[in-house]
């Protein structure tokens, strides 16, 4: 199973969806507008992602 289908909210599941594109190299400005999230929210998210561990930068 993957980390996807593992997410244990929607939210964790938009976090790893927006880690994962970002690793492919999509735009902050294009995931915040895809998401219709602040770019202020996905690099904190990005940042959770860089220093913590993925289970932990999944959930708040």
């Amino acid at each position: 199973m993957t980390l996807l289908g593992e997410a244990s909210s929607a939210k964790a599941a938009k976090r790893l969806m927006i880690a994962l594109a970002y690793a492919d190299g999509v735009r902050v400005e294009t995931l915040s507008e895809r998401y219709d999230i602040p770019r202020a929210t996905v690099y904190s998210w990005l940042d959770r992602f860089e220093h913590h561990s993925i289970n932990d930068a999944l959930e708040d």
